[in-house]
């Protein structure tokens, strides 16, 4: 695809008509922004295209900010991952190898976590959510590796047609650039953008721009050609099933069009609040606002009495000339003779004052689903702790909408990091994970559609991870090391699908010590294996006692060979004792607890034997 002017002009709208859209939502957040920094009190004035109203005093009145909404905000953002979510590879069968390969590719997915900061970025994008209902990723590969990126949702514009990511045909990342810095991108052509001009704009959104001159101020730094800035429009979208990718930069192409290998468009949305069909939701912060006015109000009428009632009220004719003398002796108060000064009684402060402070922390607290218990404060209406524990309870219940959609958000965005590695993964990629006693393992990954993996057939060596290029297997995020106990039950129960029959003892307090499943899964079909094969020697050393032969030795050996999976030789002499043993086993309750396949083979076996077969 040429950079031709038509693909220009179109570019050019899609931009508009999504800027064009978005107009109203950024309106909304500018309000929400200066309410989360502490300008209560602040506006913007159409007039002087400034913001105005932050002083702390109006008409000498003192204007108090109680800034809960942030601290609010923040406690939500805590809360929710206080369990510090992960990625987790659940295996989608339990062969050996989808085992090994799901607990590899888990390793993987916490190296990538960890080495890239996904916790932080988690944390950038929940705030994004909460603030503006939205918070989106960029994931991609950047020619060396999977790179994961934090998009600011006012640089981002998505297609104004589309209720959700999937259904976008395009999408658009506007952020401001230094032109000294695309000249050193390999991405963009040097020649086009020595012709492009600064426009040291400080965001594409001039409502971003607003915020970000009030809180910096006038800007002082040198717009000069060399450290100008630019807006950099990096343009996404989908013709005939194939993804593309361009950037503009004025009116120029400072990127050609190039094909993406990829099956979508690289971004991911976090949403606080689900709102049916719509790209963009409520947020945290609008139905906040009111109720911390309230307290806003109430505490500065607080103030304000203190300020007033604290140094006295009088009544003084008028000319009396009162004067203050302060000196050695104190404090001297003189007045004209033949006029009055009365000392005004000072009146209580209205109790409706502080109902007006509680009624708003109360509302604050049911809006932001964060009660005084959950922020480890003990409520006054309820101390004890099956109280604590309700209040704790339905705050979670609140916050479970978008604790399930921070999952569906880290779900998605690992599942496609996966498929990201199994088509550009075409070498070994060595990393170092550590599990969760703090040991470091050597690991190599590779991507299926490697040729590496073609010359390998069915034998993986051991210490490499095959990236599926099929979402064979599922991501799903757990509690990182699962040290909770909540945490724990939950890995408990996924296991328990697996073994409906039950799981030894030692290995469900093991449980509670591990988060990684397939681990777990795998021990377990070890203990199982052992156990079998304890059992089947202890009853081959009792039968021994009881009929001294090399009979019972010789078909439990048979027995367990069936058991690993392999086939046993007939015996040349048949001797009672031989068939004998089988029976007895095939009545035991380790012979009726064994897979029925497994239990088959055995009886086929008894029949061959007693049949003569093979001899």
């Amino acid at each position: 695809m040429r950079a031709s002017k038509k693909l220009y002009t179109k570019l050019s709208r899609w931009y508009s008509e999504a800027e064009g859209e978005r107009k109203n939502y950024d309106w909304q957040w500018f309000t929400y922004d200066l309410f989360v920094n502490g300008d209560h009190y602040a506006r913007y004035d159409k007039n002087t295209k400034q913001i105005v109203g932050g002083d702390k005093t109006i008409d000498g009145r003192p204007k108090v900010t109680i800034n809960k909404t942030y601290t609010t905000l923040r406690a939500v953002r805590n809360y929710v991952l206080r369990n510090k979510p992960k990625p987790q590879v659940t295996p989608e069968n339990l062969t050996e190898d989808t085992l090994d390969q799901a607990t590899n590719l888990t390793k993987w997915l916490e190296y990538k976590h960890e080495r890239d900061r996904l916790s932080m970025k988690t944390k950038s994008s929940l705030w994004h959510a909460l603030k503006y209902s939205v918070g989106w990723w960029q994931i991609l590969w950047n020619g060396e590796d999977i790179e994961i990126n934090v998009v600011d949702p006012y640089d981002f514009y998505p297609d104004p047609r589309a209720r959700h990511p999937e259904e976008m045909k395009y999408a658009i990342i506007a952020v401001r650039r230094r032109i000294s810095d695309l000249m050193e991108d390999e991405k963009y052509d040097k020649k086009m953008v020595e012709q492009v001009s600064p426009d040291n704009k400080e965001a594409s959104s001039t409502v971003k721009g607003r915020l970000l001159a009030h809180e910096r101020g006038t800007s002082t730094l040198n717009s000069g050609k060399k450290d100008g800035t630019v807006i950099v429009k990096e343009c996404w979208w989908k013709e005939k099933n194939k993804v593309w990718v361009a950037s503009l930069a004025g009116d120029k192409f400072i990127r050609k069009p190039e094909e993406v290998n990829t099956r979508q468009l690289p971004f991911f949305r976090l949403r606080s609040d689900v709102e049916p069909l719509q790209m963009y939701g409520q947020g945290w912060v609008k139905n906040l606002i009111d109720a911390n006015k309230m307290i806003d109000s109430a505490v500065s009428s607080i103030v304000e009495y203190n300020l007033i009632m604290n140094k006295g009220k009088y009544i003084a004719d008028k000319g009396a000339g009162v004067r203050i003398v302060n000196n050695q002796h104190g404090q001297i108060i003189e007045k004209k003779r033949g006029y009055n000064i009365q000392h005004q009684p000072v009146a209580p402060l209205s109790a409706a004052i502080f109902q007006q402070v509680e009624m708003g922390d109360r509302f604050l607290q049911d809006m932001g689903a964060m009660q005084d218990a959950t922020s480890g404060r003990i409520p006054s209406a309820g101390s004890s702790g099956r109280a604590i524990e309700a209040l704790q309870v339905g705050d979670s219940n609140n916050m479970a909408e978008l604790v399930d959609n921070l999952e569906e958000f880290l779900e998605d965005a690992y599942e496609y990091m996966l498929w990201l590695a199994s088509q550009y993964y075409q070498d070994y990629k060595n990393i170092i994970p550590i599990d969760y006693t703090g040991e470091r393992q050597f690991m190599k990954i590779i991507g299926e559609t490697s040729p590496v993996v073609d010359a390998m057939g069915d034998q993986i060596p051991e210490g490499v991870a095959v990236v599926p290029e099929k979402n064979i297997v599922d991501v799903s995020i757990t509690s990182w090391l699962g040290f909770t106990p909540e945490a724990r039950k939950e890995s408990l129960k996924e296991i328990y699908q697996f073994f409906p029959d039950g799981l030894p003892e030692d290995i469900v307090l093991d449980i509670f010590q591990v988060s990684n499943i397939a681990d777990v899964i795998k021990k377990i079909r070890e203990k199982k294996t052992q156990d079998r094969q304890d059992q089947l020697d202890q009853q081959s050393q009792q039968m021994e006692l009881e009929q001294p032969s090399s009979d019972g030795g010789e078909a439990a050996a048979a027995i367990r060979t069936i058991i690993n999976g392999g086939m046993p030789q007939v015996p040349a002499r048949l001797s009672p004792g031989y068939a004998q043993f089988i029976d007895q086993f095939l009545q035991t309750e380790e012979a009726q607890g064994l897979e029925p396949d497994i239990l088959q083979a055995i009886q086929n076996f008894r029949d061959q034997v007693v049949q003569g077969v093979g001899r």
